[in-house]
């Protein structure tokens, strides 16, 4: 196995109800950013995730 694997998964959009083709790039390890304001507001962005089906 290289780095990462590509696979492709048909999903139905729950916005629009079209179907798309949804890229999943499998990493064994990766890094998560975690962006702070001036303010000290942590910026956050709600997103549906279709491998998993769910909205975070």
């Amino acid at each position: 196995m290289g780095l990462f694997r590509i696979g492709v998964n048909r999903c139905r959009s729950p916005r629009t109800g079209q179907e798309h083709d949804f890229y999943v790039i499998d990493f064994p390890d990766w890094v998560q950013i975690l962006a702070i304001t001036a303010n000290n507001q942590v910026v956050m962005v709600r997103q549906y995730r279709p491998a998993v089906d769910r909205f975070f």
